[in-house]
């Protein structure tokens, strides 16, 4: 059977409801949080307090807005469907009439010609450059004599590798059985370092090391002194731990010893 005129009532009002759910929390609620979040400058008029907002807009929804954003939204998309729909039809009477037996331009023939050549031309000169390359990485080029190429590598080893002995390091630790490393941190221990061959410093810091020595420097062994907390945590250890990270080319060892 069919509804009542009371039954029809309470659907309406319940339908009312539904569509116009959370309007009050929600209009409220936002302009609270614009109202507690965004700082106006002075030259700006302030906003009207939450309780000012009308009634009509906390009542229901403005739902006519919506329906305008859905209009244009379907304006665009049945515009840009029918450009689409007039590109197709464009190459296809455009493909239909090449098929139907049209006559090619000698012009176009002749540009397409010139094309094709210019375009082998530069694939050979691309080539011809590659193999140039190539045969000049080939050359024999003069090394001097084998006194110049020591002194040139010795040279290049020490300005790549800061972490490699100096000369007198070198000649007065090849025969020691012994090293002992002495950890410091800053230059106000440089005064309680040893100086002799048997000892040798270990920076924990690139910035403090002695200058005209071989200290090693532990930071660029065990990256992870570069970071202060890490560094004060581990303390003689980290030192030890960059040490065994990476060994010594002189010795041979990870570590021998320290002080």
């Amino acid at each position: 059977g069919k509804l009542s005129p009371l039954a029809r009532n309470i659907a309406s009002i319940g339908k009312r409801t539904a569509k116009n759910l959370m309007v009050l929390e929600t209009i409220e609620g936002y302009a609270s949080l614009l109202e507690n979040v965004l700082k106006f400058p002075s030259e700006v008029a302030c906003s009207k307090a939450v309780t000012e907002i009308p009634s009509k807009l906390k009542e229901e929804w403005q739902w006519h807005l919506f329906d305008v954003i859905a209009d244009s939204t379907y304006l665009n998309r049945s515009l840009r469907s029918y450009g689409f729909l007039d590109k197709v039809e464009r190459q296809w009477n455009h493909t239909q009439t090449e098929s139907f037996g049209a006559v090619t331009d000698p012009d176009e023939t002749f540009l397409y010609s010139i094309w094709e050549e210019q375009k082998y031309i530069e694939m050979a000169n691309t080539r011809k450059r590659r193999e140039e390359e190539e045969l000049k990485d080939r050359t024999n080029q003069p090394r001097g004599t084998w006194e110049e190429v020591y002194r040139s590598a010795k040279r290049v080893d020490r300005s790549k590798n800061d972490l490699h002995e100096r000369d007198d390091g070198e000649l007065e630790r090849t025969a020691q059985p012994l090293c002992i490393y002495e950890p410091y941190f800053g230059e106000g221990t440089w005064p309680f370092l040893h100086r002799t061959s048997l000892y040798r410093g270990l920076g924990l810091s690139t910035k403090g090391r002695r200058p005209g020595t071989d200290d090693v420097d532990a930071s660029s062994r065990l990256p992870l002194l570069n970071n202060p907390y890490y560094r004060d945590a581990l303390g003689e250890y980290g030192a030890l731990f960059a040490i065994a990270n990476r060994i010594d080319r002189i010795h041979k060892n990870a570590w021998i010893g320290f002080q």
